[in-house]
């Protein structure tokens, strides 16, 4: 339990360094000169390169190690961070920005792999679980604490320890430098806790660097669910803010703040009733909520049913995401669990980049709540995907000890 805390905290101090800087870094670039196209771009990168990245994260997470690779993502962070800080150049600091997507991909990919390895198989889900209600937290947090940093009053402790940054702990306004100092400390905060876990046990395999270790094809199924559960997001993160004040929901951060608060119950309670009752019907449940949730989004006409939308949403996708990740690493060895997680995982990309694409035909035409529509159709196709193909485990292997140390 002490090394699951530990990693749980190198992931939570990793998911707050990345998400202050959703609404600060298109401020500094603003700052730096950059236009709306440029810091679009820039901020793009990030999906991109973590698309890219994903299948040679898998492959290092089971060669090298898990904890060294939460460390180096940590660490990659805190580096990119302190970066920013020295970046006039819009170039350089688009490819900063690409650094810090390769580290979404091998923290998803190394976390959640260290976890599996550790958890018994029947409390499997369970500690994912946990391990999302902590990042979810951390994500909830990011970006508000962010910017309170950022508007710290110059000088203070943090700017007085970066002499060389002078111009930065006033800059347009704000006190940058004390926001890239902080955003380093977190990491090395992080880092020392992982530093501190024990690497799991995975026997003296190292798997070699080939097309069925960069892409996992036993991870096929939940691959594909986890583009199902991904495009309804897409649609609520591109359009929702035209969408909710028509009805009557000014501020569109309260509907993604329930949501966080929708997956931190789920990440609560669900792990349990997908290690008792099996992955299969808390994935197939999930995407079922979560077809609920986009019809409520789509037919709502006052603020209440946009809110009641965000919670199921939340609770509905955080439950299928772990019931999927868990199902995934109970069919891996582990020696190709690091693969298999990624693999999985690249469905959110590719659900990200497939859902704007597909709704960006339909909007124009039809409206955003034909839109909401079409998104609540997907998780209803993935639901039935779920119930046909995902078979649990049997009982007397889901009892079988973790692998241990």
């Amino acid at each position: 339990m002490r090394a699951l805390a530990q990693v749980a905290v190198a992931a939570g101090c990793f998911m707050l360094i990345h998400t202050a800087t959703f609404p600060t870094l298109p401020l500094y670039l603003s700052l730096r000169g950059a236009s709306e196209a440029d810091i679009a771009l820039i901020i793009g990168m990030i999906g991109v390169v973590s698309i890219a990245s994903r299948p040679l994260t898998g492959w290092l997470t089971d060669w090298w190690g898990r904890r060294q690779m939460i460390v180096s993502a940590v660490l990659m962070l805190g580096g990119v961070a302190v970066g920013y800080g020295f970046s006039a150049s819009l170039l350089l600091l688009g490819l900063l920005r690409a650094v810090q997507g390769a580290g979404v991909g091998v923290m998803n990919a190394a976390v959640n792999t260290y976890v599996s390895d550790l958890a018994p198989v029947r409390r499997r889900a369970e500690f994912l679980g946990y391990l999302n209600a902590i990042q979810t937290t951390a994500t909830a947090i990011g970006p508000t604490l962010g910017f309170a940093v950022l508007s710290w009053p110059a000088p203070n402790p943090l700017s007085s320890l970066a002499p060389w940054w002078p111009d930065l702990a006033t800059f347009g306004g704000y006190n940058f430098a004390a926001f890239f100092l902080f955003l380093a400390l977190v990491a090395l905060t992080g880092a020392t806790f992982a530093l501190l876990a024990p690497e799991p046990r995975r026997g003296a395999f190292r798997p070699p660097l080939s097309l069925h270790h960069l892409f996992y094809r036993r991870a096929l199924v939940p691959m594909v669910l986890m583009i199902a559960v991904t495009v309804p997001f897409a649609s609520v993160i591109t359009y929702l803010p035209f969408y909710a004040p028509g009805r009557g929901l000014e501020n569109v951060g309260l509907y993604f703040t329930l949501q966080a608060l929708g997956s931190l119950a789920a990440g609560l309670t669900l792990g349990r009733v997908a290690d008792r009752f099996g992955r299969r019907p808390v994935v197939s449940l999930g995407m079922a909520g979560l077809t609920l949730a986009m019809v409520l989004l789509a037919v709502a006409t006052n603020s209440f049913v946009l809110l009641v939308s965000a919670v199921l949403a939340g609770y509905s996708v955080s439950g299928a995401r772990n019931g999927m990740a868990a199902w995934t690493a109970d069919r891996a060895p582990p020696h190709e669990r690091g693969a298999a997680l990624t693999t999985t995982s690249m469905g959110f990309d590719i659900g990200v980049s497939v859902g704007s694409f597909a709704l960006a035909a339909v909007v124009p035409q039809f409206g955003i709540a034909a839109g909401f529509l079409l998104a609540a159709a997907v998780p209803l196709v993935g639901a039935v995907v779920s119930v046909l193909f995902l078979t649990d485990l049997p009982r007397a292997e889901a009892s079988a000890p973790p692998a241990g140390y």
